[in-house]
């Protein structure tokens, strides 16, 4: 995996409700990486940015991942907006071989 991009599709006016937060789900016994990005800004990154598991700090680990099916990753993405209502996607670079 060598990287991973924010595409932002529109940006609108604010919706009236203050908030969402996906929950992290069960967990899986993976120590995942986190990520955070700044929607409102004029071109968003996606940052490296220290997480956890469980009480456990996990450090910011910058891409490039190397992955297989025995060799997995999990990311945990904070994505924030305050100032937009805003339509995006991300986009992952990889490779194989």
């Amino acid at each position: 995996l060598k990287g991973l991009y924010v595409r932002v599709l529109s940006r609108k006016a604010p919706l009236p409700w203050s908030a969402y937060l996906m929950g992290n789900g069960c967990g899986s016994g993976i120590a995942p990486q986190t990520f955070a990005s700044d929607l409102d800004a004029g071109h968003p990154v996606i940052t490296p940015v220290p997480g956890t598991q469980g009480d456990r700090v996990v450090p910011a680990v910058p891409f490039p991942y190397k992955v297989s099916s025995e060799d997995v990753e999990v990311f945990n993405l904070d994505m924030k907006t305050t100032g937009y209502d805003v339509t995006w996607y991300l986009e992952l670079k990889w490779s194989s071989g």
